[in-house]
C-alpha cells in the first residue's frame, strides 16, 4: 500500500507515536512518504536517522505559533503545498493533528489521535488557535474512515466533545521500540545520593513543585534530578536539577541505566489524564524502579511501578522509601519486565492497525 502519514511534529524531535507508527508501516512493507511540521529551535532537535520513504518538511514562516496573521499565511502555504502532494495516489493518509486536515485530500484517511488537542489550546494558544483547532477535529473526526486513539480516555473525550460520529474507531496505546544494541542492566551502587532521571519533553505539566518539595523533604540522602529533553517552560532554578537537553532515541537506554530512579512527575491535567504514556513502556524494560503519578492510565501498569498521588510530596517520598527498602530494584524481576514489554512493542501495535487497512 501506498501511505502518506501528514506528522505534527519534527522529524528530529524526540521520537514520538508518530515516528515510530511510520517506521512500522515501512517496515510491513508500505511505502510511506512523510510529510511534517518543521521545529525552527535547532538545540531542541536530534538525529533521528535514515528512513525508507521520503521525507519533507512543510513550508512554513516563522512565528505562527504566536502570530494569528502568520498561522493565517501558514495555513495558505500548507494547502497550496498539499494540492502539489496529489494525495489520491495514496491508499491512505494519516494525520496526526486536526490542523493538518484539508478538504482537499483526496484518499481514505486514518486519524492518530495521540493527544488530546484541545486541552492542549487552552492553556497554550488563542481562542481563534483553539476555535478553528475544534472545527478542525470535528471535520477530521467525521471524515475519517478510522479514528486511532492512544488511550480509552481520550476516545471518551473526544466523543463527549462532539458525540459519537465516528465511522469507526480504536484505541491503540503506545508501545516501545525494543533497543537494538545490547543492554547491560545494573543495580545501584551504594551511594550518598539518588539519581532521578526524567526523559521526555520538559513542558507546563512537569510537576517541579512536588519535585522541591520531595529534595527539601527526603533526609536520607542527596537528591539529585535529571532531565532530558526539550525544555518548553522556564527551566527552574534548582540546585541538583539538571537540564540535560534532548538526546537521541538510541542513547535512551543507556542513560536509564545510569539512573537509580526513572520518574514521571506530571500535574494531573485533562491533558495528562488522555495520556498512555510512551515512556513507561521504555522504563519498564530498564529493569529500573520506577516513580509515576497516579492516574487511570499508569494504573495499568502498577505491577510495574510505583505510584504517588499527584501533586502529593509525601506520597512520592513514600515511594522512595519503599525502592530503597528493595535495594533500589525494579519492582519485577528484570525477566518479567521483558516479558511484559515484548507484548507491547509498535510492531504488535502497528499490526491491529494494519489488519483494518486490510479488510
Amino acid at each position: 500500500m501506498r501511505i502518506l502519514y501528514l506528522m505534527h511534529v519534527d522529524w528530529n524531535w524526540i521520537k514520538q507515536r508518530p515516528h515510530f507508527i511510520a517506521e512500522e508501516l515501512a517496515k510491513n512493507g508500505n511505502k510511506v512518504d512523510i510529510i511534517f511540521k518543521k521545529q525552527y529551535v535547532k538545540n531542541n532537535l536530534v538525529d533521528n536517522g535514515t528512513f525508507n520513504g521520503s521525507i519533507r518538511p512543510i513550508p512554513s514562516l516563522r512565528g505562527g505559533d504566536r502570530f494569528k496573521i502568520i498561522q493565517i499565511f501558514n495555513r495558505l502555504i500548507y494547502l497550496l503545498f498539499l494540492r502539489t502532494i496529489k494525495t489520491q495516489k495514496y491508499d491512505y493518509v494519516f494525520v496526526s493533528h486536526p490542523l493538518l486536515f484539508s478538504d482537499c485530500i483526496k484518499s481514505k484517511i486514518i486519524y492518530d489521535c495521540m493527544d488530546d488537542y484541545a486541552a492542549f489550546s487552552k492553556s497554550l494558544e488563542s481562542d481563534y488557535h483553539r476555535n478553528t483547532l475544534l472545527n478542525f477535529e470535528l471535520k477530521l473526526s467525521k471524515k475519517a474512515e478510522l479514528v486511532v486513539f492512544s488511550s480509552d480516555y481520550l476516545r471518551c473525550a473526544v466523543r463527549n466533545r462532539y458525540g459519537n460520529i465516528f465511522k469507526n474507531s480504536v484505541v491503540v496505546n503506545n508501545a516501545i521500540n525494543m533497543p537494538t544494541n545490547s543492554i547491560v542492566f545494573s543495580e545501584k551502587k551504594v551511594t550518598d545520593t539518588i539519581n532521578l532521571t526524567y526523559i521526555g519533553t520538559i513542558s507546563n505539566w512537569f510537576d517541579f513543585e512536588v519535585l522541591k518539595k520531595v529534595k527539601e523533604t527526603y533526609k536520607s540522602k542527596k537528591i539529585i534530578v535529571n532531565m532530558y529533553g526539550p525544555c518548553e517552560t522556564k527551566k527552574i532554578e534548582i540546585e541538583d536539577f539538571n537540564f540535560l537537553g534532548p538526546i537521541n532515541h538510541d542513547k535512551i537506554f543507556n542513560v536509564m541505566m545510569d539512573s537509580d530512579i526513572l520518574i514521571m512527575p506530571f500535574v494531573l491535567t485533562e491533558l495528562i489524564k488522555s495520556v498512555n504514556p510512551v515512556k513507561l513502556y521504555e522504563y519498564i524494560y530498564s529493569g529500573k524502579p520506577i516513580i509515576t503519578l497516579k492516574y487511570g492510565e499508569t494504573e495499568k501498569f502498577s505491577d510495574y511501578v510505583y505510584l504517588y498521588e499527584p501533586g502529593n510530596a509525601e506520597s512520592f517520598i513514600e515511594q522512595l522509601n519503599l525502592i530503597a527498602s528493595n535495594n533500589y530494584k525494579g519492582k519485577v524481576s528484570i525477566e518479567t519486565a521483558i516479558e511484559y514489554v515484548k507484548h507491547n512493542t509498535w510492531e504488535c501495535r502497528i499490526s491491529e492497525i494494519q489488519k483494518y487497512m486490510e479488510e
